[in-house]
């Protein structure tokens, strides 16, 4: 009986316990963390080299840029990336629209864009050179890249050519003009001649 007794007093004392654990001095000592925290935290996130380039250079700079390009006129999205990745975008647009949603484009390298760069004076960036770029922009296309060249059964069935400069045209089955330096050509020679005529 007397264990009963002293149980149940340690059972009502830990209840006691409970009642003073979120007493005055426990709010006041967490209040005074919390502050002491959040006087600190600003200073040492302001001073983490990640934060100011993420809010300080990476925001604000292309929020200017947004507001730039609202002030010249450029509000769809095609625009906007168009200006801001340059050629690259062009080209990959020239082929979106150039191209049916069914189609398996062969899709250039980035060595093949350098060198058009220097043979042709387009200032391609770069920007947009590899098969995840273009398989983003370009879905629901199949991208065909010249590593997958002969390996895939996608680089066997190909229905359009993407061209630049002297690159990549013995895909073609037909003999192509040299004043076609940036293209999309389609691997049927009939619609190939009239997309050619269309574009002279």
């Amino acid at each position: 009986m007397t264990q009963d007794k002293s149980s149940g007093s340690s059972a009502s004392g830990s209840k006691d316990d409970g009642k003073t654990r979120f007493g005055f001095s426990w709010w006041m000592k967490n209040l005074l963390i919390a502050a002491a925290v959040y006087m600190l935290c600003p200073s040492l996130v302001k001073s983490n080299a990640g934060y100011q380039w993420a809010i300080e250079g990476y925001c604000k700079s292309n929020l200017q840029g947004i507001n730039d390009m609202k002030a010249q006129g450029l509000t769809s999205p095609d625009q906007i990336l168009e200006s801001r990745l340059g050629y690259d975008y062009a080209f990959i647009e020239m082929i979106r629209k150039s191209t049916p949603e069914n189609a398996i484009v062969f899709y250039p390298s980035r060595e093949d864009f350098t060198a058009t760069a220097k043979l042709s004076g387009v200032p391609f960036s770069g920007n947009l050179c590899d098969k995840l770029a273009a398989v983003r922009f370009l879905y629901p296309r199949h991208v065909v890249v010249k590593e997958e060249l002969g390996h895939t059964s996608w680089s066997r069935r190909l229905t359009h050519v993407a061209i630049l400069g002297d690159r990549w045209r013995q895909l073609l089955p037909y003999k192509l003009p040299q004043s076609v330096m940036i293209s999309v050509l389609p691997t049927d020679s009939v619609a190939a001649a009239r997309m050619i005529q269309s574009q002279q």
